[in-house]
């Protein structure tokens, strides 16, 4: 299974990009505003690109405060498992550094 690994470096606090990767208020400022997102291990996140857009789901793995974030992608609700979500291993969305 191939990989993709992008490293950003952002001019912001860890906490600030926690809160970006990890709430729904966050993920609606750069995202999108179509969401539903809990803050909680387990938890199932539904991100919609308007109708006619991409409808995605994933569970939210991991939460470690101001250091990580780790998403699964479930797939597409209309094309299951496609794209960039095409994969079984979970990898860190965010990992912070204080």
């Amino acid at each position: 299974m191939s990989q993709m690994k992008q490293q950003v470096r952002i001019c912001a606090s860890p906490s600030t990009v926690y809160q970006s990767l990890s709430t729904q208020a966050g993920l609606r400022a750069w995202w999108t505003s179509d969401m539903i997102v809990e803050p909680r291990v387990g938890s199932i996140a539904e991100f919609s690109h308007g109708e006619e857009g991409t409808h995605l789901r994933a569970r939210l793995v991991e939460l470690v405060p101001d250091n990580q974030v780790v998403w699964d992608c479930l797939g597409y609700l209309a094309v299951p498992a496609q794209g960039l979500c095409r994969r079984k291993n979970t990898r860190p969305f965010f990992k912070g550094k204080a």
